[in-house]
């Protein structure tokens, strides 16, 4: 059964319960209905296909999925979309186990899957930079070099999150290794509120945090765009059995993101009030500046970020040495943007 549009995995199993309440004479006239009206919807624009789409957090990286449902444009193409929050060991299960058909997530951890058998694929990266874009210190620590001996806060040793610090301090020239100490905290909420309490002095923090993060009087010392790291934290994915077996779905679905981009560069407000509903929040100074964000680094044409895919095989390889010996092409396919990029279906959209 496919969850109700947007809800977490436990109102869905809650919801799913209660239905199964439901008289037979409320079914039979529910059954009735709901067969005029997917025959209405197919006289009027063709079958259908229904599909469960899973991301892993609540926060404006996943905009433009939730815009791209709200705006109809997922329809247009002959898409029903479901979108549903879990957790990412939640949304791998759940895409291997077939329930999940796409997820939008960091594409780290399904090319560590697929070192250990998955068949899973990127079809595309929405931005290049990491979503934790921002290294934000205590006000005390303005230079660089003032990190050394520091305690940095983190979501989880050996994480994307842990990675994409560790390659901003090399960046910087600082040997994570011997000058500095790592504490796993949690979600970027959680490490935000560590350094305002002094328990670390720095970390990274999303384009959503980095307006709680200057009205807490914390300084930003690094926009890691500066430095050109890139790294695979926002990336539409599936397997490569969707793919084979549903190729036109998996074609308009990435159809229907491209234009979604489009639609949520072009239509600020709009964008905003779908954003601050999904997330529940009333900061619309916060939505503002997630959406400034990503409204800028959404790329147009969303290939996949083969430096995201080699730094991620570089990250992988510290432990599993199979890491070092495959190739980045065996991890992704840009068939289906390639064919709209060549075909001047998206420069089309920018031209109206």
């Amino acid at each position: 059964m496919i969850p109700p549009a947007h809800e977490d995995i436990g109102t869905f199993h809650v919801r799913t319960a209660r239905g199964a309440k439901s008289g037979v004479v409320m079914a039979a006239i529910v059954q009735l209905v709901a067969c005029l009206f997917v025959c209405s919807v197919i006289n009027a624009q063709g079958a259908s296909n229904k599909l469960s789409v899973g991301y892993l957090t609540i926060s404006s990286a996943f905009g433009v999925l939730w815009v791209t449902r709200e705006a109809g444009i997922f329809e247009k193409n002959g898409l029903d979309v479901r979108t549903v929050y879990m957790p990412p060991t939640v949304l791998t299960q759940s895409m291997l186990a077939k329930e999940i058909a796409i997820g939008f997530s960091g594409g780290s951890s399904m090319i560590d899957a697929n070192l250990r058998g998955a068949d899973f694929v990127l079809l595309g990266s929405l931005e290049k930079s990491p979503s934790l874009n921002y290294l934000v210190t205590r006000p005390e620590i303005t230079q660089v070099h003032e990190l050394k001996g520091k305690k940095l806060g983190i979501s989880r040793l050996g994480a994307a999150p842990h990675r994409i610090l560790e390659l901003t301090l090399a960046k910087l020239g600082i040997d994570a290794t011997k000058s500095v100490t790592f504490l796993q905290l949690g979600n970027p909420g959680v490490v935000l509120t560590g350094i305002k309490d002094g328990r670390v002095d720095a970390g990274l923090v999303s384009p959503d945090n980095l307006f709680t993060a200057r009205k807490l009087g914390l300084h930003v010392l690094v926009d890691l765009r500066e430095l050109g790291i890139e790294y695979l934290t926002t990336d539409v994915v599936t397997t490569r059995s969707f793919v084979r077996s549903q190729p036109d779905t998996v074609r308009s679905f990435m159809r229907a993101v491209i234009e979604g981009i489009r639609y949520f560069k072009s239509n600020k407000d709009k964008s905003m009030e779908i954003m601050a509903r999904y997330m529940k929040v009333d900061d619309l100074q916060m939505i503002e500046a997630g959406y400034r964000w990503y409204a800028q680094t959404y790329e147009r044409k969303p290939y996949v970020s083969i430096n995201g895919v080699k730094a991620v095989l570089e990250h992988i390889g510290l432990k599993n040495p199979k890491a070092k010996e495959v190739k980045p092409e065996m991890f992704f396919d840009s068939t289906f943007i390639g064919e709209l990029d060549q075909s001047g279906f998206i420069d089309g959209l920018y031209e109206k």
